[in-house]
C-alpha cells in the first residue's frame, strides 16, 4: 500500500471530513457487538466450571475470538465507497501519523489508512492500531 501524507492533499485543496469514518464503521458495527456478546458469553460459561459448559464455553470463547480478529482484518482491507461520488475510495498509508490527543505524546498511531476521493477531493482517518501509552519507553 502506498504511503500519503494528508497535509500534502490540504495543500492541493482536499478537505478531511471526519464524519466519513463513522461511516465506515457502522457496516461493522452490529457483527462486532454480536461477536462480542459470544465472546463473553464464552468466558462466562468457561468460568462456570461444568465440564459440557466449559467445553461449549471454550469452543464459543475461541470461535468468537478467531472471527472478531478476521473480521477486524476484512475492516482493515476493505474499500470503502464515497458517500458523495458512489465511488471506491483510493486507500493510503498515512506517511506521517499524528496523535489523537495532542496531551498524550505517548499515543502514537502505528496503523492509520487515509481514504481519498479524489473526484470530490475529500479524504478521511482511520486508526486502526495505536502504540500502548503504558508501555515503557525506549
Amino acid at each position: 500500500m502506498e504511503k500519503i501524507d494528508p497535509s500534502d492533499l490540504l495543500g492541493k485543496g482536499y478537505t478531511e471530513e471526519p464524519d466519513w469514518e463513522w461511516d465506515f464503521g457502522k457496516a461493522y458495527c452490529w457483527p462486532n457487538f454480536f461477536l462480542l456478546v459470544a465472546f463473553f458469553a464464552g468466558c462466562i460459561a468457561i468460568l462456570r466450571g461444568s465440564p459440557r459448559v466449559e467445553l461449549v464455553g471454550h469452543f464459543v470463547f475461541l470461535i468468537s475470538f478467531v472471527s472478531v480478529i478476521v473480521l477486524w482484518c476484512f475492516m482493515r482491507h476493505s474499500k470503502a465507497a464515497s458517500p458523495i461520488t458512489g465511488k471506491k475510495l483510493s486507500q493510503y498509508l498515512n506517511a506521517k501519523p499524528k496523535p489523537r490527543e495532542a496531551n498524550d505524546p505517548l499515543v502514537k498511531p502505528i496503523v492509520e489508512v487515509v481514504y481519498v476521493d479524489h473526484d470530490s477531493k475529500r479524504f478521511y482517518k482511520v486508526v486502526f492500531l495505536e502504540s500502548d501509552p503504558t508501555a515503557p519507553l525506549p
